[in-house]
Parts: structure tokens; C-alpha cells; sequence
């Protein structure tokens, strides 16, 4: 545990720049696309930039995730580090979701402010059924946990991609072999789960809930929020955090055969 905190505390310091990097452009964002919509007089597009920004975080994580991994890459610290490969890539990707969850929480209050305070700038209150802060933070929350499992399957990638490396005849093009992969993995999973069989597992154990983030634009009415019903099978959230173990497992056991990157 403590090398653990340790490895999580040296990657703070190597990685608190792209933190503060990462909440200057989110402002930037809605800086930018306040100047367009003043340009243009489209108050939507500067309504819908906090929203747009939460969503972006879909892929965030697994940006964070590809910039520890190569930054540790280029020391080549698991070549000669006594912890474990589990150690050393659980360190990587608790540190990522702190970054990311602080990243997603700035997104938040971004787009609340965004939808309840800038408006007056244009004097713009045709906006019907705001979303709240819990709203904006579910829907954060969300994005999130689509993150991480898209994450853990970018990681696994990046560990083969390097392993490949030792692998001859494929070392070449061993990015268009990692690509090829990266497609039949997910064609085999959208097949697996289409089944009728994973169909019915994933109508067992419901849970629902609604969030204010779908919106309709239109010249007479402004701009109308509306609830998004959701649906999360509990069975099915099971067999992702499986899967999501499979593919960690095999990444900690391809890197302690002390993968040089």
C-alpha cells in the first residue's frame, strides 16, 4: 500500500500540469463559443458548450490514461521497478479517475454556470427546464463510468502494442495489427451482447433513473431541456466490471514479462 501511495503521489506531481491545462481549455471552450455565438447571435451555441464538455470527457480518461502510460514509458521504470505490474498500472489508473473526476466536476460547475448565469448576457430566457447541478453531476457520473471501461481497453491496447514489439515479423506494423484487433474485439462484444440471451440478462435487476440533459431548439419556443429516461442492468454492469478485471489481468501479466516500451 504504501509503494501504492507513493506511485499515486509521484504521478500528482508529474501530471498537475495537464490538470490545470485541462480547466483552462474547458474555459477556453466557452470563451470561444461565446465570441461565436456574439459573432453569429446563436445563443445556443454557448448554452450547449458546458454540455458538449461533459460529454468530451467520454474519452478523457482514456487521454489521461495514454499520457501517464507514456510518460512512464519513456523512463522505462517497469523494466527495473521491484513493485508489480498490478501496482504499477492500478497506480495509473487510480490517478487518471482522481484527474478525470476533477476534470468532470469543473465541467459541471462550467455548464451550470453556463446554462443559469450566462444566458443574461444575451438576454436570453427562453430556456425551459434548466438542468441542475445533480443533473449535470449524474450526467458526469455517467460519462465516467463509460470512460473507465472504454480506458481499460485503450490500456490493455497500449500493453500490446509494446509487447508486439518483441514479436518480429509483426514489429512493423504492429499499430495496423493493434487497430485490427481493437475492431474484432468490438464487434465480437456488440455481437455478444445483441444475443437474445444477453438481451433477456440485461432486463433482470433494472435500474432506472432520469436525466435533464436532452434539449430541442426552436424559434418560437427557445430552447426546452427535457429528461432522458436511463436504463442500467445491474447483471450487465457485473459482466462489464468482469470484463473490465480480464482485461487489467492480462495487461499487469503481458507488463510483468517486463514489456520495454
Amino acid at each position: 500500500m504504501t509503494a501504492f501511495i507513493g506511485l499515486l503521489k509521484k504521478d500528482w506531481i508529474l501530471g498537475r500540469k495537464n490538470l490545470a491545462f485541462a480547466g483552462i481549455l474547458q474555459l477556453l471552450v466557452v470563451f470561444i463559443a461565446y465570441l461565436f455565438s456574439e459573432y453569429f447571435n446563436e445563443p445556443w451555441l454557448l448554452l450547449i458548450s458546458g454540455i458538449l464538455i461533459i460529454i468530451f470527457h467520454i474519452a478523457n480518461y482514456s487521454l489521461q490514461l495514454l499520457l501517464f502510460l507514456n510518460m512512464e514509458g519513456k523512463t522505462q521504470l517497469w523494466l527495473y521497478n521491484p513493485n508489480s505490474s498490478w501496482v504499477l498500472l492500478g497506480a495509473k489508473l487510480t490517478i487518471s479517475l482522481i484527474f478525470n473526476t476533477v476534470s468532470v466536476f469543473i465541467a459541471c460547475c462550467i455548464a451550470y454556470i453556463d446554462l443559469h448565469f450566462l444566458p443574461e448576457l444575451f438576454d436570453y430566457s427562453a430556456i425551459k427546464n434548466r438542468p441542475g447541478i445533480g443533473d449535470l453531476l449524474l450526467m458526469g457520473a455517467s460519462v465516467t463510468v463509460v470512460g473507465i471501461f472504454l480506458g481499460v481497453f485503450v490500456m490493455f491496447l497500449w500493453v500490446i502494442y509494446h509487447s508486439l514489439k518483441q514479436v518480429r515479423f509483426i514489429k512493423s506494423f504492429r499499430g495496423f495489427t493493434v487497430f485490427l484487433l481493437a475492431v474484432v474485439l468490438g464487434a465480437a462484444w456488440d455481437l455478444v451482447i445483441s444475443t437474445t440471451f444477453m438481451t433477456k440478462l440485461g432486463e433482470i435487476a433494472v435500474l432506472k433513473f432520469g436525466i435533464v440533459s436532452a434539449f430541442e431548439l426552436s424559434a418560437t419556443n427557445g430552447m426546452e431541456f427535457k429528461a432522458v429516461h436511463n436504463e442500467v442492468s445491474l447483471l450487465m454492469a457485473c459482466l462489464q466490471i468482469l470484463v473490465i478485471g480480464v482485461l487489467f489481468w492480462l495487461s499487469a501479466w503481458l507488463l510483468d514479462r517486463k514489456v520495454e516500451v
